[in-house]
C-alpha cells in the first residue's frame, strides 16, 4: 500500500481497536440479547440493515468486534434499552 497516494503510513497488519464489545462492558450473553432485541424491534429499513450488519460483524469477530459509542447507542435505541425511542417522542 505505501506506493499508493493517500495510503502512506498504513500497513496491512490488523489494527487493535480500543472500542470493542468487550471493552464497552458487555458479556457475550448481554450482547447477544441486545442484538436479538434490536433485531426484533427494528422498524425501518436502515435499522434492519444496521442490526443485520452488527450481527454479521459479531459472528465474524466475536467479542473483539469493533463497537463504537455511536454504534452502541444506535443498538440500544433500536433494542429499546436507551429510554424513549424517536417514534415514542414524535407520537406525543
Amino acid at each position: 500500500m505505501p506506493d499508493m497516494p493517500g495510503f502512506e503510513g498504513l500497513s496491512d497488519e490488523p489494527q487493535k481497536n480500543p472500542d470493542t464489545i468487550k471493552t464497552q462492558g458487555y458479556t457475550q450473553d448481554e450482547y447477544e440479547d441486545l442484538l436479538a432485541e434490536a433485531s426484533c424491534n427494528a422498524d425501518s429499513q436502515w435499522e434492519m440493515e444496521f442490526t443485520e450488519d452488527m450481527t454479521m460483524r459479531y459472528a465474524k469477530y466475536g467479542m473483539g468486534a469493533y463497537l463504537s459509542n455511536n454504534q452502541l447507542e444506535h443498538l440500544q435505541r433500536i433494542a429499546g434499552d436507551a429510554g424513549l425511542s424517536l417514534t415514542t417522542l414524535y407520537s406525543v
